[in-house]
């Protein structure tokens, strides 16, 4: 059922969150918890360290709304107030996206112009597949896979099989 609920909320028709949420609410005859039982999100501080430490930090949307269903205007807000906000706190520049839920329907040919306009050099996606030396790889559509819970070995396997078959099996 959480699944399921998640692939609503996430799709592209969902144009009504709070609304979406509150039927949810209704439906299961709870409320929804104001915060969270455990800390969700690291603090600035983690990630200043982690740029101390040779990691680099890439945007996510300010809102972490699919940006092929906002308005072209929206779109650029969310992505240059995400990458100013970024760069102010940990100190460094930030160049990449991971567009938010990553399907092939979150991002379209305006958000790829948006990104190029506020100064992104490439941008991830989320549907899969594996980015190859022999294919054209699209800046704005770098593949990503789902590692999960995999555990390293399993995530060292994986790795391996897309390296030699250049497939994803999983």
């Amino acid at each position: 059922v959480v699944d399921a609920l998640l692939r609503l909320y996430k799709s592209e028709q969902m144009t009504d969150p709070a609304r979406f949420l509150a039927g949810v609410e209704e439906a299961c005859g709870v409320e929804r918890p104001q915060e969270a039982r455990e800390r969700l999100f690291m603090t600035w501080e983690e990630a200043r360290n982690l740029v101390k430490g040779g990691m680099n930090v890439g945007s996510h949307t300010h809102d972490h709304e699919l940006l092929a269903k906002l308005a072209p205007e929206e779109q650029l807000r969310q992505c240059r107030l995400s990458r100013e906000i970024l760069e102010r706190e940990v100190g460094v520049g930030v160049d990449t996206m991971a567009y938010p839920v990553g399907s092939r329907k979150s991002f379209s040919d305006v958000t790829v112009r948006c990104l190029q306009e506020t100064g992104y050099r490439t941008a991830f996606s989320y549907y899969g597949g594996i980015n190859t030396s022999s294919k054209v790889i699209a800046r704005y559509d770098v593949n990503r896979i789902s590692v999960g819970a995999l555990t390293a070995s399993r995530f060292r396997m994986r790795m391996a099989v897309a390296v030699v078959t250049a497939r994803d099996l999983w």
